[in-house]
């Protein structure tokens, strides 16, 4: 029914806090990632650079939006700028110790024929391991059950994930060896 809403052009006036911090946590990941492999950011763990993207986009994310904002909804966005700020340096803090982050395609656009229409969207990461293909997805405020057996359940069955998963078959002309999930 969502869906359908939306192919409609109907939209909600009102967007949860998770979408939103998703939202402005991938814009940074394309942007500091972008700025690294283009060499104007020198070192991903560059935490001043990291802050300044936290600050710049979750900004334009907020001016941007369609919705009426109360005064509970800006302080939900300061406190989301504020988690974002705090965690993002880490993240690529940790990603600056690993070695191949130059050879990985990040926040790659992708376009999917799908029942007479098209799919868009964006692989969070993908990197070749011994020439097969990996995919890192990013989940921002996401739950996740711990237990095992529960989650395998849950993941065969990922609308999302099967869809990033067709994507990249198409991209490389070969089935991605798995996912790995950055929670």
């Amino acid at each position: 029914r969502m869906a359908k809403n939306q192919v409609q052009g109907w939209r909600s006036v009102y967007r949860p806090a998770a979408l939103d911090f998703g939202t402005v946590g991938h814009q940074i990941l394309e942007a500091v990632y972008g700025a690294f492999a283009s060499g104007k950011l020198k070192r991903l763990d560059n935490d001043g650079f990291v802050r300044d993207t936290c600050r710049r986009l979750s900004g334009t994310h907020a001016k941007k939006s369609s919705q009426r904002w109360t005064p509970e909804d800006w302080e939900e966005h300061e406190d989301r700028e504020a988690q974002l700020a705090a965690l993002m340096p880490a993240y690529f803090r940790f990603y600056a110790k690993k070695d191949a982050v130059k050879e990985a395609l990040v926040e790659q656009p992708f376009r999917l024929p799908f029942a007479g229409t098209h799919i868009n969207g964006y692989l969070d990461y993908q990197r070749m391991v011994h020439k097969k293909w990996w995919l890192m997805d990013s989940k921002f405020l996401s739950r996740v059950d711990t237990d095992a057996t529960a989650m395998v359940d849950v993941l065969c069955a990922d609308f999302q994930l099967n869809f990033y998963m067709l994507a990249m078959r198409l991209m490389h002309q070969q089935l991605a060896a798995g996912c790995l999930y950055n929670i």
